[in-house]
């Protein structure tokens, strides 16, 4: 396969997701919406200045997921974030591990 200077749409990232009393976190593969370098940094400027609730915040980087029971859709997001207080932090933490400047190597 050979590569190529255009980045996919999205791409998919473990998300692991904290319970309170489990053994272990809830585990599935987000697809996440992509941005380039110019767009990440705006993105991540608009945060602090105009910042969002955490379910658009969410859906404003989550697109879809994968090895979840309920179909990917706003209302089994708000659900998600209801029952799971860190969900979004955890969902973000992923986000900006796999498309941030720590990955980017800055």
């Amino acid at each position: 396969m050979q590569a190529s200077v255009n980045a996919k749409p999205t791409f998919v990232a473990t998300v692991e997701i904290r319970r309170p009393g489990e053994d272990g976190p809830m585990k599935f593969r987000g697809v996440f919406k992509h941005r380039t370098k110019d767009q990440f940094a705006a993105f991540a400027q608009a945060s602090q200045t105009d910042p969002q609730s955490d379910l658009d915040a969410v859906l404003d980087v989550l697109v879809g997921w994968e090895e979840m029971a309920e179909e990917f859709s706003r209302e089994h997001v708000a659900s998600l974030l209801q029952n799971f207080h860190h969900a979004a932090d955890d969902i973000a933490r992923t986000y900006v591990r796999e498309l941030g400047p720590a990955r980017l190597g800055n």
